[in-house]
This record gives C-alpha cells, sequence and structure tokens, in this order.
C-alpha cells in the first residue's frame, strides 16, 4: 500500500546513506553544473534514487537501526507514515518531552512506565500540550513542568507550485546566470577555477590549503560566498524539487518498507480510515 511521509523525514534517509556507495555515474541534470564536488554530486544523486526508485535505494543505502536502550535524555513518538495525503498530523509540530532527572534516578523501570505513559497519550500531547502537561506532573509527582522541544513538521513541503517546465527554466536560468559569473571577469574566474568546487569554504573562512593565485583570502572568500549564496545552493535545493516532481511529487512510499525503518502508522489517519469504514458499513446494512 502507498503512504505519504513529509519532506523531513525523506531528508532524514539521505542522512542514513553512506555516500560513498552511491553510483556518480548517473545524469545529474541534462544541461552540466560544474562547480558541484564530489559529495554534492553523491548527495543530489541520493536525492533523485530515493524519489525515483525507493524500493532500490532502501535495499542498497539504508540499514535498520535498533532504537538505543541508553538514549534517556528525551522521549518522543517514532516517525508516522499517512494513509491520507491531507492529514493533520503531515502539518503538526513534533514534541520531544526531556525525561526529568527525578524519573531517570529511579531507574530503568520508571523511565520505562514514563515512556509507556507518554506513548500512551501523545494524542493529548499533539493537540492539547498544556494539559498534557499538568497531567504528566500529577502523574509523576513532578514539582517543575518538564522540559519539552518541538520541532516544526515539514508536510509534504510545496515550496512554490511549480511544474517540470517552470523547475527547468528556473534550474537553466540559474545555471546560465552562475556561467555569466564566472565569466564576468578574470577575477570570478580564476577564483572559480581554483575554489569554486569547495566554495563552501567561505562559510568558515577557512583557508584554501593551496592558493596559487594573487588574491588573498578575503577576496576569495567575498567571491565564493557571493557564488555559494546567489547560485550554487539555490541550483542544488532546485534539482531536488526537480527530482521531486518529477518522480514522486505526492512523496508516496511502500508502507511495509517504511515499518522496516522504524516508521508506524500515522493514528490519525487509521481512525479516520475505521471511522469511514464504520460509516460505509452502517449505510449497508442500512439500505438492504
Amino acid at each position: 500500500m502507498k503512504v505519504y511521509i513529509t519532506s523531513s523525514n525523506a531528508k532524514r534517509f539521505i542522512n542514513q546513506v553512506s555516500l560513498i556507495d552511491i553510483d556518480k555515474t548517473e545524469e545529474i541534470y541534462k544541461i552540466e553544473f560544474r562547480w558541484f564536488n564530489s559529495y554534492e554530486i553523491k548527495d543530489l544523486l541520493a536525492f533523485k534514487l530515493l524519489y525515483k526508485n525507493p524500493e532500490d535505494f532502501f535495499k542498497k543505502y539504508i540499514k535498520v537501526k535498533p532504537i538505543s536502550k541508553n538514549d534517556n535524555s528525551f522521549v518522543g513518538t517514532k516517525p508516522a507514515y499517512h494513509n491520507i495525503q491531507n492529514c493533520e498530523k503531515l502539518l503538526s509540530n513534533f514534541i520531544k518531552i526531556k525525561i526529568p532527572n527525578k524519573i531517570l534516578v529511579q531507574g530503568d523501570k520508571k523511565i520505562n512506565e514514563f515512556k509507556v505513559w507518554d506513548k500512551d497519550n501523545s494524542y493529548l500531547k499533539s493537540n492539547q500540550l498544556d494539559l498534557f502537561l499538568n497531567m504528566m506532573k500529577k502523574q509523576f509527582n513532578l514539582i517543575e513542568t518538564p522540559e519539552i522541544e518541538e520541532f516544526k513538521n515539514s508536510g509534504v513541503e510545496k515550496k512554490e507550485d511549480l511544474n517540470l517546465n517552470d523547475l527547468e527554466i528556473k534550474i537553466e536560468s540559474l545555471i546560465n546566470d552562475a556561467n555569466n559569473f564566472y565569466k564576468k571577469n578574470s577575477k570570478n574566474k580564476i577564483i572559480l577555477d581554483h575554489f569554486g568546487v569547495n566554495s563552501f569554504i567561505w562559510k568558515a573562512e577557512k583557508e584554501p590549503y593551496v592558493n596559487n593565485t594573487q588574491y588573498s583570502n578575503s577576496e576569495i572568500w567575498e567571491i565564493l560566498k557571493e557564488f555559494d549564496l546567489n547560485y550554487k545552493i539555490h541550483i542544488s535545493e532546485l534539482l531536488k524539487e526537480y527530482y521531486k516532481v518529477k518522480y514522486n511529487p505526492e512523496l508516496k512510499f511502500e508502507g511495509q518498507l517504511l515499518e522496516q525503518l522504524g516508521f508506524v502508522p500515522c493514528w490519525t489517519c487509521h481512525k479516520r480510515d475505521s471511522d469511514i469504514d464504520f460509516l460505509r458499513s452502517f449505510i449497508k446494512n442500512k439500505n438492504k
């Protein structure tokens, strides 16, 4: 069965991949952009494979990792997949609760009790957080309100409602603008010929290993920063969006594959499906 996930979870898969194993012979795009380094090329191709052939991607590159039993700092729900594309939980924020020291010092049994209670009341946590926290304090005799971390969910993440043609126009326009920036003057040409592939060095003002140009470090960082922010980063992000729109615009994946990676079915989707099935059955029996 095809199900939906958020864009942030799709990106999480890429972070689990050993990019060493990615096949670099695959075409990135029909028009060449010459300033991607080896890591950036593999990162792009990992996204392409994930969207184009997720079954192959999971089989080749994702290794299922058991949840560490020693990680007692925070407790939160597992990532979920959704049967319904417009499920409200695709857009709801993800909340993690820090396990209070009062619970930690009581050992594994109490910690497990705390985690089970958190899981059993997860729906309340997502919808009425203040009530959830007050109930937790009473349940475990806590004086202080437990610390939380809240992460904004990405949904299916429609940055712009762009079709393939729109994306191609934007990508090719930016590549053309990047080439014009390169040709603008001899300074840009020299710096990008030497350091364009590793343009990221401007971020930490990292000194080039070898500088055979007549330009200072600060001049190099200035050109690389302009090139990176105005062209390279945008081209990379647009290419990832292009792969998604071309191969898997709705971010549909096989539920069985996701369950092997620790995903669980969304409770809200499951309940809605159950309610719909019950209603259909009721109407059918009533009309007999």
